[in-house]
């Protein structure tokens, strides 16, 4: 079976190593096509840390899922990679428990894809039997199917690398306002990554003299069922099953903006099913149902609305899903402290 996958990120990466230690794909089958530049980037961060980190923010995780997707993707061992374990967050003035950790993302990623084979040419869609689209921004498959079941919404990131070492995870509110927060998420000896998001445009921000490098991005929030189409064959139904992983298949909190989880989670999924692409992808919409809850609330915050009791239980239920420690009065005061008083309108 041979394979192309567009987007050597976080998710695409990931699916590589986990078809080829699932048996689906031998390392040669997979071909991979992403920038040279940022591939390169990548080898300089985990050469010289002094260097940019090459994967611009999302370098938190729950701790559990990393370690499990290490041992599937047989590429070392969890202390290799982690960088900084948390028992609990600081958001706003609470301090609820959670397994997390920082982790040395473009080294996994580079781990990963060891061994495989990068394109400079341009993809010929005959050439392959399957073709994954894992770029957030669905470069492939939104070429064909312009429109998805609902418009996506869109955080826009800055982010600065900081040579300081920091004891929590914070989450605070925009200063300026907005839908969004203010986050620090410490990385061991490799410093502090201290930065933001919003929907909307960003505008720079954050300079210091113990500023090692910085960043900027976008993300994709939606949800599996959201982003319809997520596969399909190409050539009138004779050529390549084009699929979709990560962000471009709306495997995203857009609560947190995370999607490192998401990702192995829905992937996980689409390996299991993997030879019946419509049982698969039925499969991840019916799990991520809660994504579609989150993508609601945000909209609803975007529109400039108040979130219900309802809104605020499924925040709680979510956070567990991070085992972040959080009940509806907790959730109320996370609300308050990352958005502000008037989206809290108890229905």
């Amino acid at each position: 079976m041979k394979i192309a996958i567009c987007g050597v990120g976080f998710s695409g990466s990931y699916l590589a190593r986990r078809l080829v230690t699932e048996g689906i794909a031998k390392p040669l089958d997979i071909r991979l096509f992403e920038h040279e530049h940022r591939i390169r980037r990548k080898f300089e961060f985990v050469e010289d840390s002094n260097r940019p980190c090459a994967s611009p923010c999302a370098f938190g995780i729950h701790r559990p899922t990393l370690i499990e997707a290490i041992e599937r993707t047989n590429i070392g061992e969890p202390d290799e990679f982690i960088l900084q374990e948390f028992d609990h967050i600081v958001i706003g003035d609470i301090k609820p428990k959670a397994d997390l950790c920082t982790f040395n993302k473009p080294l996994f990623e580079l781990m990963c894809v060891s061994g495989m084979t990068f394109s400079r040419s341009f993809l010929k869609f005959e050439d392959y039997d399957v073709i994954v689209d894992a770029t957030a921004k669905r470069a492939l498959i939104g070429k064909i199917f312009s429109e998805t079941l609902k418009e996506p919404l869109w955080i826009h990131t800055r982010q600065i690398r900081l040579d300081i070492k920091s004891p929590n995870i914070k989450i605070t509110r925009l200063k300026d306002g907005g839908v969004g927060y203010e986050w620090v998420f410490p990385l061991g000896d490799l410093g502090t990554h201290v930065g933001y998001g919003k929907i909307g445009e960003a505008e720079d921000k954050y300079e210091s003299e113990r500023k090692i490098c910085a960043c900027g991005g976008r993300i994709r929030l939606s949800a599996p069922k959201y982003s319809f189409p997520l596969y399909t064959r190409l050539h009138n139904g004779d050529g390549a099953m084009l699929i979709t992983v990560g962000e471009s298949a709306g495997m995203i909190s857009s609560i947190t903006g995370g999607g490192n989880k998401e990702a192995i989670d829905g992937i996980e999924i689409l390996l299991k099913y993997w030879d019946d692409f419509p049982t698969a992808y039925d499969k991840i919409v019916e799990e991520f149902r809660w994504a579609e809850r989150e993508f609601n609330i945000v909209s609803k915050l975007h529109e400039g609305k108040g979130l219900s009791l309802t809104d605020l239980k499924t925040i709680a239920k979510n956070a567990k899903r991070y085992d972040i420690k959080v009940g509806v009065k907790e959730a109320i005061v996370l609300v308050k402290n990352i958005i502000g008083d008037k989206f809290v309108r108890l229905m």
